[in-house]
């Protein structure tokens, strides 16, 4: 009997299944009908289906212990929402990169990134799964910096598929997180270019740090590229 490989069971094939017809159905509607539409959907069906709600709260409990019921209801609802808002974002291609060009860069930051621009060093942009981070590497690799990014293949192969063209339109290139992919990253970083890393990903071979009082095992690899090549580090967030 053959090995099963991952995204070939019968629960994968189901869950790419629906996910397809949702997102299919949503790109069907105009872009500022889709996207809460989606998010709603998430908030209200997926969330609490995949177990969401119950792994936030606990998440919360950990990190904030004293904080208000009202308030970890409110956020358990935002976090659910914004990951469907975000999902249907990365997967309208170019109704999304056309929004994305207005939106505005800023922050103190914004003088470091030209300034390393200018003088042609190599830059490391780390941000976090917070609002829209495909936001800032579709609109800055359309601006003057052409950035490579890591992404995570998903465990459901047949969802992994349509997800790696999604992203992939809106900047290139991007690469998987293994081996390969991770080689690929830091030669275009040794070779002065500018990469993005979604760096609140636990690792349990990271070494732990403290992160809202709590030991939390984080990796540190984009920081010790940045000295190894003296790249510019600095951090960006896609705010909603």
């Amino acid at each position: 009997m053959g090995k099963k490989k991952a995204g070939d069971g019968a629960t994968d094939k189901l869950v790419n299944l629906a996910a397809r017809a949702l997102l299919g159905l949503a790109l069907l509607l105009p872009y500022k009908l889709r996207v809460p539409l989606v998010g709603w959907a998430t908030t209200t069906f997926v969330a609490p289906l995949a177990g969401w709600r119950r792994r936030i709260r606990n998440n919360l409990a950990h990190a904030l212990p004293d904080l208000p019921k009202g308030d970890v209801e409110r956020i358990v609802r935002n976090v659910s929402n914004n990951v469907g808002r975000t999902l249907i974002e990365i997967y309208s291609g170019e109704d999304f990169i056309a929004r994305i060009m207005d939106s505005p860069i800023e922050g103190p930051g914004v003088a470091a990134l030209e300034d390393a621009r200018a003088k042609g060093r190599p830059m490391v942009l780390v941000t976090a799964h917070l609002g829209n981070y495909d936001v800032v590497r579709g609109k800055l690799s359309r601006t003057g910096y052409p950035m490579g990014a890591l992404y995570r293949p998903m465990g459901n192969t047949a969802f992994n598929a349509h997800y790696l063209n999604a992203i992939a339109t809106i900047a290139e290139p991007v690469f998987p997180t293994d081996a390969r992919g991770i080689s690929g990253l830091v030669r275009m970083l040794k070779d002065g270019g500018v990469i993005g890393i979604v760096a609140d990903v636990g690792s349990r071979k990271a070494p732990l740090l403290q992160f809202f009082d709590r030991p939390a095992h984080t990796p540190v690899s984009a920081a010790e590229w940045a000295l190894k090549y003296d790249a510019v580090m600095i951090p960006i967030f896609g705010l909603r």
